[in-house]
């Protein structure tokens, strides 16, 4: 994928943790600190209660924000930091029942979102990268896809997206 400075940079597959890592490295300082920045905010060293939730919920929701306003400046960087966060939340060991994460899953998906168009990637490339991300996903993430990237996607990935994954 080439990026507005010029540097050529392939994506990483979805949950792929060591291209994640070359590829901030490869994307910069900034892109490095909000891995760590994520990785931090959805860390959950203990089981996080229902009266802890909130306040844990409160460093989810900082990075939502710093991932919002990263897609249009560095939208490589955005699209691959959404879809760590939501892996990283769906691995969380906390009580959700106020469904923090069904808040947070939608707004990721509208940053990766943005962040595909910012790229240009769409069409069957795009298609086959949700359609991973949807069938890793225990709890429905990118499964709006066809709504969410509708623009991004176009008629041709949203059939392909929709078609039943080759036996």
């Amino acid at each position: 994928m080439d990026l507005r400075s010029g540097v050529t940079l392939a994506l990483p597959q979805p949950n792929d943790v060591d291209g994640l890592e070359a590829a901030m490295a490869m994307l910069g300082p900034r892109a490095q600190h909000l891995v760590r920045h994520v990785n931090d905010a959805t860390a959950t060293p203990i089981f996080i209660d229902y009266h802890l939730a909130p306040a844990w919920y409160e460093g989810v929701d900082a990075v939502i924000e710093d991932l919002a306003a990263l897609a249009p400046q560095q939208p490589a960087a955005a699209l691959l930091l959404a879809e760590h966060t939501i892996q990283r939340l769906e691995h969380a060991d906390l009580d959700d029942s106020d469904g923090w994460l069904t808040q947070a899953f939608p707004q990721l998906e509208r940053i990766h979102a943005v962040a595909c168009e910012q790229l240009g990637l769409g069409g069957s490339e795009l298609a086959e990268r949700l359609r991973l991300l949807a069938d890793a996903s225990g709890m429905e993430a990118f499964h709006d896809a066809p709504y969410t990237h509708a623009s991004t996607l176009g008629d041709a990935g949203i059939n392909r997206l929709l078609r039943p994954p080759p036996q």
